[in-house]
């Protein structure tokens, strides 16, 4: 190396003194030139092989995260037949709630009808012995009669009840299409970038060492290569909500809570309702209603059924979220890794040959006394030429200073893409 640049810039020297080098100066000039491209293309050899194990490593990911994905899909739908079950049950309840108080008005009706006309003469027949103005008192004996039966016969309704999981089911609907689409085009997204570069791959296989070659081409496991490159450093967008879930143990301690919920209201309900069926059967026509019992149970049952129901929509709530945060976040993870290594699936369309994956063209180096930068100009897979300026504080004799001119120029290349 130390030769090779010594050698370089004694010739530029030369040529800034008009002294052009000899026939066999140039050869050496050229050759000395190949080698230290040779020193760069192994660099940018390297950044290949790292890209394209991130291209494979980003298909592992998002193949773990489609499966866990599906889980959860199921959990969700799971979640939402069981806040049906429990809106069906409040409905029934309901139904039955207002049944139950229809025949007890009816009943109280025919009671209050028949002590109307009885309390109407008794109070008649007091009111002429006792005092004069028969018709005064009359009308306002019918006018009390007319405002008793609203107030015996208003029972208590369950209205404006704010049922979450009922609001806005469109709405519902909407966010899962929207988060199904996002995932199925993240996996599109993915599976054209792999199948991209494997092309590439296939292409260059030859200049790949066997041992790069031997783990590319295995199945995809899932467990990592120690040559793995690092990933993005992401920090997952995680709000207080979620912070310190365990995603599977979380969802089944809901799960268990809300089915031993579930169940013990849906048996004491359905108690209820087989008694009201017996009752209803054994108790002879005239008696029927005459106390009303079931009306205060019923709505006890009632109020249960809608804790159920709002209990229900809370769980479907929170794993909706969990599907949420999961879809962004692996967007956002898999975009950061195409960004870091999306860029080689884009040479699958490109012929690239050993002699131009990195290829110096020019050197002309600054003067170390004035600080004055090295100028090089460089080629890389398929770009223009670059014009790549280091600073005067490498060493042109080191390794780092190739390296930063292979990257820098490979940055470069970056950017079109």
């Amino acid at each position: 190396m130390r030769s090779s640049w010594i050698f370089i810039i004694h010739v530029l020297c030369l040529s800034g003194h008009q002294c052009a080098p000899t026939k066999q100066e140039e050869m050496n000039l050229r050759d000395n030139l190949k080698q230290l491209s040779e020193v760069g293309e192994k660099y940018v050899d390297e950044e290949v092989k790292k890209a394209l194990i991130g291209i494979k490593q980003m298909k592992i990911m998002m193949e773990r995260n489609e499966d866990k994905h599906i889980d959860l899909m199921k959990t969700l739908k799971k979640s939402s037949e069981e806040k049906q079950q429990a809106l069906r049950l409040m409905d029934e309840v309901k139904a039955r709630l207002e049944e139950e108080e229809r025949q007890c008005q009816v009943s109280l009706k025919n009671l209050w009808d028949e002590c109307e006309s009885c309390l109407e003469s008794t109070c008649m027949r007091y009111y002429t012995t006792c005092k004069h103005g028969v018709s005064t008192f009359k009308r306002k004996v019918e006018d009390f009669l007319r405002k008793i039966p609203p107030l015996i016969f208003t029972f208590h309704e369950d209205q404006g009840r704010d049922i979450q999981s009922n609001e806005k089911p469109e709405k519902e609907d909407t966010q899962l299409v929207k988060m199904e689409n996002l995932f199925s085009q993240l996996l599109s997204d993915v599976g054209s970038i792999f199948d991209r570069s494997f092309i590439f791959f296939k292409h260059m296989q030859k200049e790949f060492d066997q041992s790069f070659q031997t783990y590319f081409m295995s199945d995809l496991e899932l467990s990592e290569s120690p040559s793995m490159p690092a990933l993005p450093e992401v920090t997952t967008r995680i709000d207080g909500s979620q912070r310190g879930w365990g995603m599977p143990g979380f969802l089944q301690i809901v799960f268990d809570f809300s089915r031993t919920v579930f169940e013990g209201v849906s048996e004491v309900i359905t108690d209820v309702f087989d008694e009201y069926k017996d009752y209803r059967r054994d108790v002879p026509e005239p008696t029927k209603g005459k106390y009303c019992p079931n009306v205060p149970e019923l709505h006890i049952k009632f109020d249960e059924a809608f804790k159920l129901v709002n209990l229900s929509g809370e769980q479907y709530e929170q794993i909706l979220q969990v599907v949420r945060h999961h879809t962004e976040d692996t967007s956002y993870l898999l975009n950061k890794m195409k960004e870091r290594f999306g860029w080689v699936s884009e040479l699958s369309n490109m012929t690239i040959g050993p002699e131009n994956i990195f290829n110096i063209v020019k050197v002309v180096p600054g003067d170390p006394s004035n600080k004055d930068e090295t100028v090089v100009d460089v080629n890389v897979l398929t770009s223009p030429t670059f014009t790549i300026k280091v600073p005067p504080n490498l060493d042109p004799e080191s390794p780092e200073f190739i390296e930063y001119i292979a990257g820098k120029a490979l940055q470069l290349y970056k950017q079109n893409f």
